[in-house]
């Protein structure tokens, strides 16, 4: 009897198995989980805080940049405090978000002077130039 019931158990398994195989394909499950944090490049306003800022224990500087107009540059706006800590900047009139997720600082002739990457705990930090080291923090 007990090799009756192991045949007949595995008979429906194998019909279990076999009836699964032949059904279409499952449709994927879009529920949704979590979600997506917005891109950094959203975010308008920042606080840049440098090497050399820092060290006289200033607490950095508030920078923007503008909405863009159709295709062009978003228009960069220094506070005062800004270039006084970082001469490099006195000349930067346009942020630049890059397919990379890069960000550079032109001036109005097109020359990048200063360029930015996503950073751990801030929102980006400066590459180049390789001095002073930049870090911008998104202001809530």
């Amino acid at each position: 009897m007990n090799i009756a019931h192991a045949g007949a158990a595995g008979l429906l398994a194998a019909l279990a198995l076999a009836a699964g195989a032949f059904q279409p394909n499952p449709e994927l499950d879009t529920t949704a989980t979590s979600s997506v944090a917005p891109a950094m490049a959203a975010q308008e306003s920042f606080r840049l805080v440098s090497t050399w800022s820092g060290a006289g224990g200033g607490a950095g500087c508030s920078l923007a940049a503008g909405n863009a107009a159709e295709g062009g540059s978003r228009p960069l706006r220094l506070a005062p405090g800004c270039i006084a800590d970082n001469p490099a900047l006195a000349e930067a009139r346009y942020w630049l978000d890059r397919p990379d997720g890069t960000v550079a600082f032109s001036g109005a002739d097109g020359r990048v002077l200063a360029e930015f990457a996503a950073a751990d705990g801030a929102a980006f930090e400066s590459y180049h130039p390789r001095l002073p080291v930049m870090t911008l923090f998104a202001d809530d």
